[in-house]
């Protein structure tokens, strides 16, 4: 890494992503009733793809800034 290159302050995969997957799974397991309560399941099911897509974006964000830092570092 050069003197000029910002190291990148995102990860990939954080605590709160860790606690959105768990959270999805208990939804899937037990939240999610189309037949009793379909107002909380389709709100729940916007949240999660709002934070999968999300989390889709910030990997395609920093596998660009990486694949940028190389290029610069390689010149």
């Amino acid at each position: 890494m050069s003197k000029d290159a910002k190291p990148t302050l995102i990860k990939r995969w954080g605590m709160i992503d860790t606690i959105n997957a768990c959270l999805l799974i208990i939804s899937i397991l037990f939240l999610f009733d189309f037949t009793n309560q379909p107002a909380l399941s389709f709100i729940l099911i916007i949240a999660f793809s709002i934070w999968f897509v999300s989390l889709v974006g910030k990997n395609i964000y920093l596998s660009k800034n990486r694949k940028n830092e190389d290029t610069i570092n390689k010149k």
